[in-house]
């Protein structure tokens, strides 16, 4: 059976699809108020928002950016919960793919940062990264939803697919330069890849075979110090050359690939299957863990509406001693 990712519809968080509003939303003393002329999705019809405001509280409308030489990445953060519940959340950021620290409302800087949102409710809060050499930035911004959720229900897993994770892009440019090296890409042995269109997006499981079909894995379960492999499918069934970045969340946290590096990038045929191998190494303390694999197209453009960025379901780690009866 065909399998086929539409992530980027249900992650309602294009933010072409703005809508006109004078509300103003209740914040932090620290945070300066914005003036909510545009919202990146309408209450009525439920989902989420998020987007970045400059510090005088005006929409950045360009997805890509332009500082100063010296000057600090500061911006207003915008998140809005519209849905009929409320819902917590932890941010993560990362600059060029990888997990970096970053200030929120002047607070020390953390590699995460947890929130609340009630019922149809919109956050704001002031963003800000230390100031960065000249060069070429991709900036991501990724909300975790019920992050401490830790069942290890099938069905809970399954729900996961389309809406645990929602992400924010953009790129921007410190100084004059723009000639920030590219990443150099892996190169993918023959034997990782396929030729069909049956998947668009990205799958995990723990098999390299993809001849008869891809089923998604929803948990495993593993001894404390246990090495687990797992396979990212990653599938473009465009007409067009792609480039990919991946990366991997253990417990929202950044781990390196078998390699060391922290994000692999590569280049995907069209209508291709490319499948990646990775070994977690499991914690050493038995309970639930989660692990999530990340991946983004066209990682190096400045960064727009276009590009998505695609992830795996949760999948349930259990460690345990003993094996249950």
């Amino acid at each position: 059976m065909a399998i086929k990712k539409f992530l980027c519809c249900l992650i309602v968080v294009c933010l072409p699809f703005f809508i006109w509003s004078c509300d103003r939303s209740p914040v932090a003393s620290s945070t300066p108020t914005i003036n909510r002329k545009v919202l990146p999705i309408s209450s009525e019809n439920g989902g989420y928002s998020m987007g970045l405001y400059d510090m005088d509280g005006e929409i950045e409308s360009e997805r890509h950016l332009f500082l100063e030489d010296g000057q600090p990445f500061q911006k207003i953060l915008s998140f809005g919960n519209y849905v009929d519940e409320e819902n917590t959340y932890r941010l993560l950021v990362f600059l060029n793919y990888e997990q970096v620290a970053f200030s929120i409302d002047s607070e020390e800087p953390s590699r995460f940062y947890e929130f609340t949102a009630g019922p149809q409710e919109a956050r704001q809060f002031s963003f800000q990264l230390s100031p960065l050499p000249n060069g070429d930035y991709q900036l991501l911004f990724l909300f975790v939803k019920d992050p401490a959720n830790q069942s290890l229900d099938e069905e809970y897993r399954k729900d996961t697919e389309l809406s645990h994770l929602l992400s924010l892009r953009y790129s921007f440019t410190v100084g004059d330069s723009g000639n920030t090296d590219i990443p150099s890409q892996i190169s993918l042995p023959e034997t990782a890849i396929t030729q069909t269109s049956l998947l668009d997006g990205i799958l995990v499981n723990q098999s390299p075979d993809t001849a008869h079909g891809l089923d998604r894995l929803l948990t495993v379960r593993g001894k404390p110090m246990q090495p687990l492999d797992f396979y990212a499918h990653i599938g473009n069934s465009s007409d067009k050359e792609v480039p990919y970045a991946l990366f991997w969340l253990y417990d929202w946290e950044q781990v390196p690939s078998s390699d060391g590096a922290f994000v692999s990038y590569f280049l995907l045929q069209p209508n291709t299957l490319a499948s990646l191998k990775e070994t977690i190494q499991t914690p050493g303390e038995d309970g639930v863990h989660n692990l999530t694999a990340v991946c983004i197209q066209n990682p190096y453009l400045p960064a727009d509406n276009r590009h998505r960025v695609d992830f795996s379901l949760r999948i349930g780690v259990g460690i345990f001693s003993e094996k249950e009866g």
